[in-house]
């Protein structure tokens, strides 16, 4: 699938592609489950660690394209991370019961 990834990229190229020492948020990332991401962050996984390719999960989640307040979390952005927290707290048991 990593091959296939550089030539024809879809959701499980990429999580093959990067899932080697990727830490739960970056598959949460990978898998385009922004809201399991969001609470991830809003519990304060750490943001500076990088996967076997060298990718933070503020690179994965430029590479898949994420939603704009993702990627400001991602990158540490305190507003974008106070917004996860909110999300979690609001809806984070609503979240967990559906994954």
């Amino acid at each position: 699938m990593t091959l296939r990834h550089k030539w024809r990229q879809s959701l499980l190229s990429t999580y093959a592609h990067h899932h080697s020492k990727a830490t739960p948020l970056m598959l949460s990332l990978c898998s385009q489950a922004y809201a399991a991401a969001a609470i991830l962050i809003a519990s304060g996984a750490r943001l500076d660690l990088k996967n076997s390719r060298g990718c933070t999960a503020a690179d994965i989640a430029q590479l898949t394209a994420a939603p704009g307040w993702v990627l400001s979390a991602a990158r540490g952005e305190a507003d974008a991370i106070r917004a996860c927290e909110d999300m979690a707290d609001e809806h984070g048991h609503r979240i967990w019961l559906r994954m």
